[in-house]
């Protein structure tokens, strides 16, 4: 087990340390109402069930997404989270999470990379089915790595909040140091990769963000041997704007993948009609190699979401795919999906 692996396992222990340390009066003050929360721990599920159908060829291709998640609150101090893809039969996250002060959370374990907006963005809100192309292709979705993490990875952050301003915070800064490998703690090498964002909010409705993931990547080899470490780099930089009904996001990503250098624009705009209805509007640029002017994929579309409640939602959603190889063609792509969305207190 490398180093990184073995101070996962001292940071989840020492919360448990801190407790014992405590004196006697301080432990039977707290003792009812934490283990309350313990005992009663929230749990949550995210499932779709979603059909893709290119308008041109006439095929189906129906897909199925279902995440469960366990969480434990100490009385705002320590948290312990646990999720599990259902459908893929893997671990989905295990983190524990100890705020130190008001401002300053530390976390440790398996937990989602932090450099990237979109890749943060709640799932259950999202207005489209799916993230853009450029986090799915440097964000560890379908990696140009060929690490398809699910933008997560194992390893220690600490998140910090200043300047507070009532509702939010001016400045949010997130940073940790991660194994590189992916859903699992045992790590491959001795190199670990260094991931952040930095948030900038001057106002209640406008957020500008920048991130980085600096690290590498180990490929695959078709005998299961693993190659020699190779560079990956992430830079990014958006913004969210929210206002009233209206909202706006713009992000632009920059990956460095061994000598391949691919970047990608995301933005997306809409309105949230009212509390059951919201409209949206997409145009997703990705570049796969810089040097090739062929390799641009292009996406504009429409999305449309209608919530049944708070459980249940519909999403519909049009695109058509440009290409700037002329060689091929693009395409229309009509996809439905049905999310259910929800969670309770044991």
């Amino acid at each position: 087990m490398g180093k990184l692996s073995t101070l996962l396992l001292l940071l989840t222990a020492a919360p448990c340390l801190t407790a014992m340390a405590q004196d006697g009066e301080s432990i039977e003050r707290n003792f009812r109402g934490e283990l309350s929360n313990f005992l009663h721990p929230s749990v949550s599920d995210l499932s779709s069930v979603f059909v893709t159908k290119d308008l041109e060829t006439g095929d189906l291709v129906p897909r199925t997404l279902s995440i469960g998640m366990i969480s434990f609150n100490k009385g705002g101090t320590l948290e312990f989270n646990a999720g599990y893809y259902l459908t893929r039969n893997c671990l989905y996250g295990l983190d524990v999470a100890l705020r130190l002060s008001p401002n300053i959370k530390l976390k440790a374990g398996i937990q989602k990379l932090p450099n990237l907006m979109e890749a943060n963005a709640n799932l259950a809100l999202h207005p489209f089915i799916g993230f853009s192309q450029q986090v799915s292709y440097l964000g560890g979705y379908r990696d140009l790595s060929g690490m398809n993490t699910r933008g997560r990875d194992s390893g220690i952050s600490v998140e910090g909040s200043f300047f507070n301003r009532g509702d939010f915070s001016a400045i949010k800064l997130v940073a940790g140091l991660f194994n590189g490998v992916g859903l699992q703690f045992a790590d491959v090498d001795d190199k670990k990769d260094f991931a952040g964002r930095f948030q900038f909010q001057p106002t209640q409705e406008l957020i500008l963000v920048a991130g980085a993931l600096v690290g590498h990547y180990s490929p695959l080899h078709e005998d299961g041997t693993l190659g020699p470490p190779l560079a990956k780099q992430r830079f990014s930089a958006g913004l969210q704007y929210d206002r009233n009904r209206l909202f706006y996001r713009l992000e632009c990503i920059y990956g460095l993948t061994d000598r391949l250098r691919s970047a990608g624009l995301s933005s997306y705009g809409g309105m949230t009609l009212n509390e059951a209805n919201t409209i949206a509007l997409k145009l997703d640029a990705f570049k796969r190699d810089l040097g090739d002017e062929a390799s641009v994929t292009t996406l504009a579309g429409v999305g449309y979401v209608h919530r049944f409640g708070q459980v249940v939602s519909v999403r519909g959603q049009y695109e058509h795919q440009f290409h700037s190889d002329p060689v091929l063609t693009g395409s229309d792509i009509l996809s439905l999906s049905v999310m259910l969305s929800f969670s309770a207190q044991l």
